[in-house]
């Protein structure tokens, strides 16, 4: 036996339209995700020292400055073990 299947406009559901508390939860899930990762993105270009630029908030320009510092002791952290194996053996 052959089954006839429905119009299309029968066949699926309709959707539900989000409220004005749905679509602000939604935006408030969006800054809270994007939030952080523009941060970092901010924090990766910015420039640290005296030079770096006056429109930047301070807390920009010293995670810039701190990511600079933390970057130059992560490559050299291995010549530092090394010469302090060498200094124990």
């Amino acid at each position: 036996m052959r089954r006839i299947d429905p119009p299309h406009s029968e066949k699926s559901s309709p959707r539900r339209r989000r409220g004005v508390f749905g679509r602000a939860y939604v935006g408030l899930k969006l800054i809270l995700t994007l939030g952080p990762l523009a941060f970092l993105l901010l924090s990766a270009v910015a420039e640290c020292g005296p030079r770096s630029s006056a429109l930047l908030p301070d807390f920009l320009q010293a995670s810039a400055c701190a990511r600079r510092d933390l970057t130059r002791h992560a490559w050299s952290i291995e010549s530092t073990l090394k010469t302090v194996s060498d200094r124990l053996r």
